[in-house]
């Protein structure tokens, strides 16, 4: 029945799930289901195909908190007053995982091209990444 949610090709959903462990959280903010390129949102069109299954079962692995923005009409993850925002601050988590994918866009071409890339989401933090990557 959880999965069905994941699945929804048109309804935008926030799909929050919280398990034990409170300090971590897995997001995926422009989730769409595989084979929808596009979410409904004006700002960022191009939806991350799949990746809530992704968050969800990693989320599930570690037990830690989950939250999925589905078939979202506003980028959740770009301003402090979205639902997502406003919820993560609730949780003040240590960690914040976000798992994004291409983007409605062709992924690569080669095995080299399709590896995961890991940001904090500033050059600022940027030694966080290469140590989270390392490990």
């Amino acid at each position: 029945m959880t999965n069905q949610i994941l699945l929804e090709d048109k309804a935008s959903i926030l799909f929050i799930e919280e398990r034990k462990n409170n300090n971590i959280v897995i997001g995926a903010p422009h989730h769409t289901k595989g084979g929808i390129k596009y979410m409904p949102c004006p700002e960022h069109k191009d939806g991350d195909e799949n990746t809530g299954f992704i968050a969800r079962e990693l989320a599930e692995k570690l037990d830690v908190h989950s939250i999925i923005a589905c078939n979202y009409r506003i980028d959740p993850n770009k301003s402090l007053n979205t639902d997502y925002s406003v919820h993560l601050g609730k949780w003040n988590p240590e960690y914040l995982i976000e798992i994004h994918g291409h983007g409605g866009k062709n992924g690569g071409k080669t095995v080299k091209d399709n590896c995961i890339e890991i940001s904090c989401g500033s050059i600022d933090v940027n030694e966080k990444s290469k140590r989270f990557a390392t490990i």
